[in-house]
């Protein structure tokens, strides 16, 4: 049976995620995350974040966030709104960094929630490496994200950020 062949259940298991992966995909492009589970919603989140730390384009992410939705985090000096919200946070976040990239280490979801245990590591914008921790909630309704918003140590990106400033 395929339980005791590790290798084969791998391999199956991993063709199915993908096979997964594309379906969210598509529902997202077509309807914005409307109809998905809280799973679905987020593992599209994290695609969604991957795709913006790589290629700079926040557009899968606006699609996921509602009309009323809320997003900000720590340091944030307003709490912005809506897909246009979402738009302008997720663009100022990745202008914040030259390369970048998170991981998830924990993610528990769950009655429309979920919360994400991550690690960014990178570059500052001007090309000093950059490593912090952090979580983020997401509050979901309906395949669409209401509220998001990220908790992390200021201090210590900050001293990162403005090490890097003072050096160039």
């Amino acid at each position: 049976p395929l339980s005791q062949c590790p290798m084969a259940y791998r391999v199956q298991r991993h063709r199915q995620e993908r096979a997964d992966n594309a379906r969210i995909r598509d529902t997202t492009d077509v309807n914005g995350g409307a109809g998905m589970t809280d799973d679905e919603t987020t593992q599209t989140f994290i695609a969604a974040l991957q795709t913006l730390e790589q290629k700079k384009d926040p557009e899968r992410l606006v699609a996921l966030f509602a009309p009323e939705s809320t997003i900000g985090n720590i340091v944030a000096t307003h709490e912005f709104t809506g897909p246009e919200g979402a738009r302008a946070f997720w663009t100022t976040y990745r202008e914040t960094f030259g390369e970048i990239s998170s991981t998830f280490r924990n993610v528990i979801t769950g009655d429309g929630r979920a919360a994400l245990e991550w690690s960014t590591t990178g570059t500052s914008a001007a090309g000093t490496p950059i490593s912090y921790d952090g979580v983020s909630i997401l509050e979901m309704n309906d395949g669409q994200i209401v509220r998001f918003h990220a908790y992390f140590d200021p201090s210590d990106l900050g001293r990162q950020i403005a090490g890097a400033t003072e050096e160039n």
